[in-house]
């Protein structure tokens, strides 16, 4: 991990200025950690970073002996399509590139990038499809390209969960949560969007549509037959992550987040890793300029209809307000952002307790009751109703009071109490009748035969 003190302010500079710190020859362009960089030593020295958290040996060219198998082993990349995950992209790219040249169009691993769509959840008019053939198109890729790589993508609202998987949950004032058989009301199939649709609440939706979007991922994975996930989240992004977290309740999923991990589903392990994990944000963005990868970004579209929903909502979520606060000091404080992902990554995972129980939703761990904590820091008196917004909150408090009394009543007999860590509580709390959500968990055998992907793109 790179050091507070280097983690100086990353500017552009006119050409001519200064001279490379590098090569020593050539007119600097950029400047980052106190050096000065020509372009081209600034995507040597960007690509660098990432060779550093993959030097292992499976991504590097394996020579089988004379009658075997080759061993080069599926690798996939998670391309939400901003600026992060298009510069791993093209780092991975060139990688593949630099290997078949040297080993006589041999590659370490097979790439494999999938794109989930998120713009039919979030009423965006903007394509994937289309910037992802412009993509290819620039990259020559299917076009006698000696690299091999395939693409494809996913639309969740194509992803439907089965019937024999889905209940529905309830959550009762004094916290207790509940999971029905299906009645008659749940026998159809639901989509993603159905899902999102149940709470009108922002941040609960976005909470929501992150664990969807990771579950799909590890599906994809599976399906896919891939043995490890890459994700171009890049310090910056790890850092929001930190504080997004830890301010919803899911604080022991940092760990995870922040280092490589290894996901086990159904006995199959699928390794995940960072490998921009030491790159300033403002770093991806120079580097998406110097090779003109913005072209190709929809997460700014995407930032913008956020935007848009958080102005008429008058109200953020929490993602967007970690985001804008990083965002604003990494100029000029940039040693900050270091300095959280660096204690986040000491964080290290739960321990096992006598509890040891798992969440119905998200399946993370739980080390004690969240119930009996949240009974005890419970404040009964309200606080007085004083601005436009307390007004709206109180009317919205008391609908919600209202249609829950509602649905108490549709569920007299839940089948079991079920347990459910403090992040999803607070996130479904606000729902106002039973929350549906696929309670029965498929195995690895039913992904592979009922969850289908489009063809390669």
């Amino acid at each position: 991990m790179t050091s507070p003190d280097l983690e100086a302010k990353s500017q552009r500079v006119s050409s001519g200025k200064d001279i490379c710190q590098r090569c020593k020859n050539k007119n600097s362009v950029c400047f980052s950690r106190k050096e000065y960089f020509c372009q081209d030593c600034f995507l040597r020295f960007i690509r660098g970073k990432q060779r550093k958290l993959m030097m292992e040996d499976k991504f590097k060219v394996q020579y089988p002996q004379k009658g075997a198998e080759p061993l080069a082993q599926n690798v996939m990349l998670a391309l939400s399509m901003g600026s992060s995950s298009l510069v791993l992209f093209d780092i991975l790219f060139n990688l593949l590139l630099e290997q078949t040249k040297n080993h006589k169009g041999r590659q370490g691993f097979h790439l494999k990038v999938v794109i989930v769509d998120e713009s039919a959840l979030l009423d965006s008019d903007y394509s994937v499809r289309d910037k992802v053939e412009a993509l290819k198109e620039v990259y020559g890729i299917g076009h006698n390209c000696p690299v091999a790589v395939s693409f494809k993508i996913i639309d969740p609202n194509q992803s439907v969960l089965d019937s024999d998987q889905m209940g529905s949950i309830f959550i009762d004032s004094d916290f207790r949560s509940y999971t029905t058989s299906n009645n008659s009301e749940d026998t159809g199939k639901l989509t993603i969007r159905e899902m999102l649709d149940q709470t009108t609440n922002r941040s609960s939706r976005e909470d929501i549509l992150e664990m969807v979007i990771y579950q799909l991922l590890i599906r994809t994975c599976l399906v896919i037959d891939c043995q490890t996930i890459l994700f171009g989240h890049s310090m910056t992004r790890l850092a929001d992550q930190v504080i997004s977290l830890t301010v919803r309740g899911r604080a022991s999923l940092i760990c995870k987040k922040l280092t490589d991990a290894v996901e086990i589903f159904d006995g199959s392990e699928i390794h995940i890793i960072h490998p921009l994990r030491d790159v300033l944000k403002s770093e991806v963005v120079h580097y998406s300029e110097m090779l003109q990868l913005e072209r190709f970004n929809v997460m700014d579209q995407k930032k913008a209809t956020d935007l848009l929903k958080s102005k008429v909502n008058k109200s953020m979520t929490v993602n967007e307000l970690t985001r804008s606060y990083f965002e604003s000091i990494e100029g000029d404080y940039s040693e900050v952002v270091s300095t959280v992902v660096k204690i986040g990554t000491k964080l290290d995972q739960l321990r096992s307790t006598e509890y040891s129980k798992q969440c119905i939703v998200c399946d993370i761990e739980l080390p004690s009751d969240p119930k009996r904590w949240l009974e005890n820091i419970t404040v009964n008196e309200s606080a007085p109703v004083i601005t436009e917004v307390d007004m709206n909150n109180l009317r919205i408090y008391s609908e919600t009071c209202l249609r829950r009394d509602d649905a108490s009543n549709l569920i007299m007999n839940p089948s079991s109490e079920v347990d459910m860590c403090y992040a999803c509580l607070k996130s479904l709390q606000d729902i106002p009748s039973a929350f549906r959500w696929p309670v029965g968990k498929a195995t690895k055998e039913q992904i592979l035969k009922e969850f289908t992907i489009s063809d390669d793109i």
